[in-house]
């Protein structure tokens, strides 16, 4: 018996080694790797969710913010359009106002003159009965 080994017989049996292989180290790290990995992908599609949400959050404040890019140009024009026309309206009121105080000077102007005309009238004819009455009195008493 020289070829065998002469010592205290194994601990455990080839059996019981092949059965306690799982345990190696990295057989142990490859499964703790495994199971992070597994946790991993179920955080990660609730991740994926809330960035999903997140994007579309974005997307809609994105469109949000485009849509009043390009309606703010018609927005603009509208209300200078409006003030352009209030301010016409306003300008043909103040021209109207003040053609309606020009046609009352012209009134009253006219009104003058007609008086003063009327005046003269009387004045010249009020002259004329007089002279006539004071040169009719002469006569008269001569």
């Amino acid at each position: 018996m020289t070829g065998q080994y002469q010592g205290l017989p194994p601990y455990l049996s080839v059996w019981d080694v092949i059965s306690l292989g799982w345990l190696y180290y990295p057989i142990l790290a490859l499964l703790f790797v495994a199971f992070s990995l597994w946790i991993a992908a179920r955080s990660a599609s609730a991740g994926v969710e809330d960035a999903k949400k997140a994007l579309v959050a974005a997307c809609g404040a994105s469109e949000k913010a485009a849509t009043t890019a390009a309606s703010l140009p018609r927005w603009l024009a509208q209300s200078t359009n409006d003030s352009i026309n209030a301010s016409i309206r306003q300008s043909i009121a103040a021209s109207h106002k003040a053609l309606e105080l020009v046609l009352d000077i012209v009134e009253a102007w006219i009104d003058y003159i007609i008086d003063t005309f009327k005046g003269f009238k009387l004045c010249l004819f009020q002259f004329v009965v007089r002279g006539t009455l004071a040169v009719l009195i002469q006569f008269t008493e001569t």
